[in-house]
């Protein structure tokens, strides 16, 4: 076709077509990649993890006001009200965020391959947790001591930030029982769950490279509440067992509940890191049988947490 210059309606037919063509073509590139989401990820989880951390948030904004946490740095007039809310939020807040971390974490492992998401986790959890070690808990520390009126040669901000570096390089294993010694602070939970990352990244390497027969490539079926409530009794009963064993080795000691640092690189609570692995390992294992597929992830979720609640209670 030869277009004329003076020919407007030619020219308007011509722009109208090249315009049909053009949205036909995004409009089909558009439902390719629609097609290609995963349709394993369960919205319903990113909202409760966002949720999980705004409590989280909320939890730490009532330590100021109870009575549970004389330690907190700023803890003047305490009410009851906070009592219980860090009694409720402390049963299922951390357990709810690790059993939500397991489950993203074998979708995320299957498709970026054992390295990549080691590099990944090592890049969104590592450094941050650097960050915050190095240069916002010794800020902390300052105005714990300052709080707690300890002598003025223990309140140089310049001297904390060099023995908090020390800490860190000094690779300290142990128990933690006063607060001038090296700890991870708030930043525990980022450590531990790129610890759990790691491990877990290696394990499924090793299973797949050792049993590859183990994997099976039938689709799960749906699963029966029956079945669910067998796993989680088994897990939870499992999960107590050990619970009370590491308790009774800390009976008789001045701390019953310390805080356990391995290396200066993880830390965690004694009495709940059973807990933590636990509901972390039972993430991975409801992704792995596609437990909340079929519509039915409120209440499968539902059950789950009812377990996480008399695991931690």
């Amino acid at each position: 076709m030869v277009w004329k210059p003076n020919s407007k309606i030619t020219c308007h037919r011509l722009i109208a077509k090249q315009l049909a063509k053009f949205k036909k073509i995004r409009r089909a590139n558009l439902m390719q990649t629609i097609q290609n989401v995963p349709t394993e990820r369960v919205i319903f989880f990113d909202n409760i993890r966002y949720l999980m951390v705004l409590l989280v948030v909320v939890l730490h904004s009532a330590c100021g006001y109870s009575h549970y946490t004389t330690w907190w740095s700023v803890n003047d007039e305490n009410f009851i009200f906070f009592d219980y809310l860090l009694e409720i939020l402390g049963v299922f807040l951390m357990p709810t965020l690790f059993f939500v971390a397991g489950y993203f974490a074998l979708p995320s492992l299957q498709q970026k391959g054992k390295w990549l998401f080691i590099a990944s986790k090592l890049r969104r959890l590592g450094i941050p947790w650097v960050l915050g070690v190095i240069l916002l808990s010794p800020i902390l520390n300052y105005i714990n001591l300052y709080s707690r009126d300890y002598p003025a040669n223990l309140l140089s901000l310049g001297s904390i930030f060099v023995n908090n570096l020390k800490g860190v390089l000094s690779f300290q294993t142990g128990l933690i029982t006063s607060q001038l010694q090296f700890s991870h602070d708030h930043f525990w939970f980022i450590s531990l769950l790129l610890f759990f990352f790691i491990v877990f990244a290696i394990l499924h390497d090793g299973k797949n490279r050792w049993f590859p027969g183990v994997v099976s490539s039938a689709k799960p079926k749906g699963p029966a509440v029956k079945s669910i409530l067998v796993v989680f009794f088994l897990v939870g009963v499992l999960t107590a067992l050990i619970t009370f064993f590491i308790y009774g080795i800390f009976h008789g000691t001045p701390n019953r509940d310390p805080w356990i640092i391995i290396g200066s690189l993880i830390q965690f609570q004694a009495s709940r890191i059973v807990l933590y692995i636990s509901c972390f390992s039972v993430g991975v294992y409801v992704f792995s049988k596609k437990w909340f597929k079929n519509g039915l992830v409120f209440q499968y979720f539902l059950n789950s947490e009812s377990s996480h609640f008399h695991l931690s209670f």
